[in-house]
């Protein structure tokens, strides 16, 4: 993460490079460890069942897509926007309230009837919200709240 978020970095920029390598190597030796354990932290020949990789590369691609946007949409909303740390935190509400209510009945949900709806319907509701993101900021909408409602 350090090699990716500092490659914009004036002066910080050259060890972008180098950062990206090392965790590279790390991974690999992480990777090679184990898969000499007898009882490995995580048991690798998982990945080697299609719908297993394929939920977790669509799983990270999501977490991945939405931490990005939860870290740079709040700096965008103040500086760019010049929306106030609270408009800005309002406007973060449902989100925060959303996760609070579900993640507990989507939990038990997904015991029951196994991760792929779940899972399904979370990134489909992620990619319309960035979508709606989207169409505000296209729409020349500055105000979340008044453009929206």
């Amino acid at each position: 993460a350090y090699g990716l978020t500092s490659m914009s970095a004036s002066g910080e920029g050259l060890m972008a490079g180098p950062s990206i390598a090392a965790g590279v190597v790390l991974l690999a030796v992480f990777i090679v460890f184990e898969l000499r354990q007898g009882e490995p932290m995580i048991d690798l020949s998982l990945f080697r069942v299609g719908a297993f990789a394929g939920a977790n590369v669509a799983t990270f691609f999501l977490y991945f897509a939405l931490s990005a946007n939860l870290f740079y949409l709040p700096m965008l909303l103040i500086a760019g926007w010049g929306l106030s740390t609270a408009e800005v935190g309002f406007i973060f509400l449902p989100l925060s309230a959303s996760i609070a209510l579900l993640s507990g009945p989507v939990g038990k949900l997904s015991d029951r009837i196994g991760p792929r709806f779940p899972i399904a319907c979370g990134s489909l509701v992620v990619a319309f919200a960035f979508a709606g993101l989207a169409l505000l900021t296209y729409a020349g909408i500055h105000n979340f709240w008044t453009g929206t409602f």
